[in-house]
């Protein structure tokens, strides 16, 4: 399957209207305005087997998943409101490793000022053996009236920063 040739099916068939969405799939995160309030959002999961190691410290797994998020909130230059999560624990994990990646989900949200104010949490069934992690972010653009910084907006001389260990 091709990840990319999806994405692009999905952002040319978006019908977006001038209103309210302003920034549609395609970019690091979405902007929908409302009553003249403007609010990006994005959302990005992690797989066990596809993102991170399986059997990796859950610990590792809630920061990752927190931080791919805010990091899509650092490349458009905005400032973090808030997030969700979700998670689908694997049954063969016990409470305390499911509540150690609840606290690293939390934490690591605190620590960016993106508190954690929800989500869901659900056990696997016993053949579904892998934990997947949904992280969403809520976002307000840069003060001083400046512009998100969008994909498109990108141009020749910009810099590229990486956040994390490549």
């Amino acid at each position: 399957m091709d990840e990319r040739a999806i994405i692009s099916h999905i952002i040319e068939s978006t019908d977006i209207q001038p209103r309210p969405v302003i920034i549609g799939p395609g970019d690091d995160l979405g902007m929908i305005v409302s009553n003249g309030m403007k609010l990006l959002a994005g959302v990005d999961q992690v797989i066990e087997g596809r993102h991170v190691r399986i059997g990796e410290d859950p610990e590792k797994i809630g920061y990752k998943a927190m931080a791919r998020s805010l990091s899509d909130v650092a490349a458009m230059a905005a400032r973090p409101l808030g997030s969700l999560a979700t998670a689908a624990i694997p049954a063969s994990w016990d409470q305390d490793r499911t509540i150690r990646l609840c606290d690293a989900l939390r934490e690591t949200a605190h620590r960016f000022e993106a508190p954690l104010f929800g989500g869901d949490i659900a056990v696997l069934a016993a053949d579904q053996e892998h934990l997947v992690v949904t992280v969403t972010v809520l976002a307000e653009p840069p003060s001083s009236g400046r512009m998100v910084i969008t994909r498109r907006g990108a141009l020749d001389g910009d810099g590229i920063y990486m956040t994390g260990r490549l």
